[in-house]
């Protein structure tokens, strides 16, 4: 999925900044991850 879809399906509530926490960096990066959440991406560890 790209950002956008991503964005979307986040806005419905489909998906939680968790859920997309697992495609950080392989499928998007950390500005696509603020993006799509509204918050800083943090890694653990």
């Amino acid at each position: 999925m790209d950002v956008s879809t991503l964005k979307i399906v986040f806005s419905w509530g489909m998906l939680k900044a968790s859920d997309l926490e697992t495609y950080v960096p392989g499928q998007i990066s950390e500005d696509d991850f603020k993006e799509i959440t509204g918050e800083e991406f943090k890694k653990e560890g």
